[in-house]
């Protein structure tokens, strides 16, 4: 997804190697599971996380306005409310809302931008 936006493949491979062999375990019951890899994201505590995700969030914040204008939106209309790490998104009803934000987030129309890890 950062190489789409513009960044440098040279900085995408470096934020992938900061991220390389990543693991997870979980715990329940006090039980351990056994290691698995990561394969998305960055590591918990990623100093790199919050920049990261705005990039992200900023990326399918500007693919959802370009949809809004096709329903007759006034450009003095709220249509998202973003605070910190969360996203509110306003339609005129469930179904404007689906027809707006299904397209967008199905792996179709983001072939390459949604599961590449970073």
């Amino acid at each position: 997804m950062l190489e789409a936006i513009g960044i440098e493949r040279k900085i995408v491979r470096i934020i992938k190697e900061c991220n390389n062999k990543t693991q997870s375990s979980i715990t329940k019951d006090d039980d351990l599971t056994e290691w698995f890899p990561v394969g998305v994201g960055v590591t918990l505590g990623c100093s790199m996380s919050p920049s990261l995700f705005n990039v992200y969030l900023e990326f399918v914040m500007e693919q959802l306005e370009s949809t809004n204008n096709d329903f007759g939106y006034s450009e003095d209309l709220v249509t998202e409310i973003r605070y910190a790490d969360d996203t509110t998104l306003i339609a005129g009803g469930i179904e404007q809302l689906r027809v707006v934000t299904v397209p967008r987030w199905s792996r179709r129309s983001w072939k390459g931008l949604v599961g590449d890890g970073v």
